[in-house]
């Protein structure tokens, strides 16, 4: 690898030494000694069926740790090792999410046991409702690969961003899809140094999901007492909430000019509201 010592408390490389194997121009590393750590609360909520509702609820704060995400460390230009001469420096891992909550519940509407025209109207309704809330995964901000002829680095990553003196490494902003971070706390690296902003600094937009279901079950003792005609109305992300996917995470190019679109989101990660109908005969 590149020769490289600290210099003003940041890793600077001695490309100006000759290379410690000159027949290698690049090569790649795989580690399979990979730590990580996981610590989380989890609490549940149920409740039985209970005049036709039943109740289901779960939260989970957690927060996830490693020094590589993959299921091989990588030491060379795919940016998520912290730098290759400090493998084990550890960070937020790529998986992890700090909320997570579900609920669910299941509700027979009262009106069943309703005399004539009032029991085959009301009764035999149920719905049930699914809400998924979670907060997103951490994402690493980088700048695109230098060129290694003309950097002669070898096994050096060259992505990592600096962050500005005071900035700050999270500058989120959620209700901004056009930008969804300020690019400005972020600078391209100086050259032939290692860039000081971590891994997996940006939290990423979340999930907020809500589908509902009607359903009308009602009996056909024409045809046998087991028969049953069942209508269902299904509306899936009921409230048409736009959950964003992962923003651009490449702010600059190889030669330092910072992309038009860096930050920006073009994609979600759920779909709209969809409604679907049926009639299903039970028999």
């Amino acid at each position: 690898m590149t020769p490289s010592e600290f210099r003003d408390g940041r890793r600077y490389y001695l490309i100006e030494q000759p290379l410690p194997n000159p027949y290698f121009s690049r090569f790649r590393a795989k580690l399979f000694d990979g730590t990580s750590a996981y610590h989380g609360l989890r609490l549940t909520v149920n409740r039985r069926l209970t005049s036709g509702l039943q109740v289901h609820g779960a939260y989970t704060f957690s927060k996830a740790t490693d020094d590589h995400s993959g299921w091989a460390s990588v030491s060379d230009y795919e940016g998520d090792l912290q730098g290759y001469a400090d493998l084990k420096i550890r960070a937020l891992s790529s998986y992890d999410i700090k909320h997570s909550f579900y609920s669910s519940f299941t509700y027979d509407v009262p009106g069943a046991n309703l005399p004539g025209a009032a029991g085959k109207i009301l009764g035999g309704w149920s719905m049930t409702g699914l809400l998924r809330l979670n907060s997103g995964p951490p994402a690493t901000l980088l700048a695109d690969q230098p060129r290694r002829g003309t950097l002669r680095l070898q096994n050096v990553d060259g992505r990592r961003l600096d962050l500005i003196p005071g900035g700050d490494s999270s500058p989120t902003r959620p209700q901004n899809p056009d930008q969804y971070f300020d690019v400005t706390q972020f600078a391209f690296p100086t050259p032939f140094f290692e860039g000081n902003l971590g891994r997996n600094t940006v939290i990423t937009p979340g999930i907020a999901k809500f589908d509902f279901t009607f359903v009308k079950s009602t009996g056909l003792p024409i045809i046998n007492e087991n028969t049953n005609l069942q209508f269902r109305a299904e509306f899936f992300n009921l409230f048409n909430r736009a959950n964003f996917a992962i923003p651009a995470y490449l702010l600059f190019d190889r030669n330092g000019r910072r992309y038009a679109n860096a930050g920006e989101i073009t994609r979600t990660t759920t779909s709209s509201r969809q409604i679907q109908l049926a009639l299903k005969l039970v028999f």
